[in-house]
């Protein structure tokens, strides 16, 4: 999915759970020095002319942490709906609405406005070293997870996807582990 001013957060996973950290983005950029700048910065970023839109190899040695507000989920066990899954041949999407007056959504963390909640979906490959969209040092990931979003003021992903910063995407890697943790 590619549209000006998406903004991709791109948070690592521990064997297949989220990770706990979610105050800490990995960007590449400079870290300023208040979580009210690291927050402007971010917007500015996405704001530009959509590079950085996917697939994006993350530099690790070049990355700095940046603290932010934690991430928080309102509404999330709200069943929804309509919810459609649909096997395109290339990944499984896992969409879903709401009633207009209680559609969850994320706060906090570089947000300065709710985003919706619209639709899951998985990038994967063949093998363990293969899948992901996105890479890490120049290397794949077995599975990706996308979490897209789309800003509250808008009704629906298909609406936003025509507004600069109207989704965000939520990128989480997976690996695969022989531990049950």
């Amino acid at each position: 999915m590619s549209s000006t001013g998406m903004t991709h957060l791109t948070i690592l996973l521990k064997n297949l759970s989220f990770y706990n950290a979610l105050h800490a983005l990995c960007i590449l950029v400079e870290v300023l020095e208040n979580k009210e700048e690291n927050v402007k910065l971010i917007q500015t970023l996405s704001d530009t002319d959509g590079t950085l839109e996917g697939p994006i190899d993350l530099d690790i040695n070049n990355m700095k942490v940046m603290e932010l507000d934690p991430l928080e989920w309102t509404d999330i066990s709200t069943p929804p709906r309509k919810l459609k899954i649909t096997n395109t041949g290339y990944t499984v999407i896992l969409s879903a609405k709401w009633q207009q007056d209680i559609r969850p959504y994320i706060s906090g963390g570089p947000f300065t406005v709710n985003y919706v909640f619209s639709q899951v979906h998985f990038h994967w490959g063949e093998n363990e070293m293969t899948g992901s969209e996105h890479t890490i040092d120049g290397g794949n990931m077995p599975m990706e997870v996308h979490v897209v979003l789309f800003r509250d003021e808008y009704e629906s992903l298909e609406l936003a996807l025509r507004r600069p910063n109207g989704v965000s995407v939520i990128v989480y890697f997976c690996k695969v582990s022989n531990q049950n943790t």
